[in-house]
């Protein structure tokens, strides 16, 4: 490894997701962390973020050693959910986009998720008629108590905007 490198990967060392981000941060406050989709947050800002929806999170009943599903392309959302459920201990379950609705139950079912955050349009796919072939395929023996959509409108369940701005 390249000795500048491991200079800067050594004070990181033994440090959670959620710990650099915190770190980041007190560090570097005002430096964008994430730029795209129309969106700018500051390190400060998104880190602010992650603190309401762990918080959210955890009102929700989701905590250590949980699993939450994202169904969601490289986006902000996706970033968020991953730092919150990094911050409160549970466990991210990717989910490919490209996923059929019997692949995305299969990896359900396996993976005992709690929550399932998704988005409602992607590609020309209807991911709210996607949702009702795998909850079919699922049956009532999931642990899936909770849906939360990105961009969802008119969808059943939670809105994730509503859930992500809870103080």
């Amino acid at each position: 490894m390249n000795s500048s490198i491991a200079a800067a990967i050594a004070p990181l060392e033994g440090l959670t997701v959620g710990e650099v981000l915190r770190r980041s941060a007190r560090l570097h406050p005002g430096n964008v962390f994430f730029k795209g989709d129309g969106l700018r947050a500051s390190f400060a800002d998104f880190d602010a973020a992650v603190d309401r929806l762990a918080t959210a999170l955890l009102q929700l009943g989701i905590g250590r050693g949980d699993h939450v599903a994202l169904w969601l392309p490289n986006s902000y959302e996706w970033a968020l959910v991953f730092c919150a459920s990094a911050r409160i201990g549970a466990v991210v379950v990717p989910i490919n986009t490209r996923y059929t609705a019997p692949e995305a139950a299969y990896i359900l079912r396996q993976s005992d998720a709690r929550l399932l955050v998704l988005t409602r349009r992607l590609w020309g796919k209807d991911y709210a008629q996607l949702l009702e072939g795998v909850l079919s395929e699922l049956g009532s023996a999931s642990m899936l108590r909770h849906v939360a959509w990105v961009k969802g409108e008119g969808a059943a369940g939670l809105d994730f905007a509503s859930l992500a701005a809870r103080p």
